[in-house]
């Protein structure tokens, strides 16, 4: 991470963990959502659990190179509580919100 990006960090409040599995139909909508959130959104975090669908790229798409989005891929299908988990040790806030791939987040 550039200076910057850690000072950024330093001083926004949350990350957002969302896992998805084969959610190409709704994770769009999700990312948009929760990249519209005000300044104390530090990063989303999407957690791919082993998707057979295009969720990585329909989420890369929608974050239209937004450098708040980083995504896990985990290699094989490993359920929500892993995805979870795999998203909560990526975090560098203090504080975190946990969406699913089919939920939206209303503006602040």
């Amino acid at each position: 991470l550039t200076q910057t990006e850690k000072t950024k960090m330093d001083t926004s409040l949350v990350t957002f963990v969302v896992p998805a599995r084969n959610a190409e139909r709704t994770i769009s909508a999700c990312v948009k959502s929760i990249l519209r959130q005000g300044t104390h959104l530090a990063e989303l975090i999407i957690i791919d659990d082993a998707s057979t669908d295009n969720t990585i790229q329909v989420a890369t798409e929608a974050a239209d190179n937004d450098s708040r989005l980083r995504i896990l891929q985990l290699t094989t299908h490993s359920g929500i509580a892993a995805a979870l988990n795999a998203g909560l040790k990526a975090t560098k806030t203090p504080y975190f919100a946990r969406l699913d791939a089919d939920d939206i987040c209303l503006a602040d």
